[in-house]
């Protein structure tokens, strides 16, 4: 078996590679994210709906992130 490499921190700086309104943004889908996944709930598609359609999130990148 090969040998697996070790976790490593990034080796850019998250403001190096996206522009200041993208990082604020990720920040604001993270944020909910960990709101939402805080809560019990029932399905997945519960749990999809908490994410990405109760925020009324229509751009892509948003839906990705979560």
């Amino acid at each position: 078996m090969a040998d697996v490499p070790k976790p490593m921190p990034p080796q850019l700086q998250e403001n190096l590679v996206f522009s200041a309104e993208r990082a604020q943004q990720f920040k604001t889908v993270d944020l909910h994210a960990v709101q939402v996944a805080k809560t019990e709930h029932n399905s997945f598609r519960d749990l999809i709906w908490d994410l990405i359609y109760d925020k009324n999130i229509t751009d892509d990148l948003e839906k990705a992130r979560y």
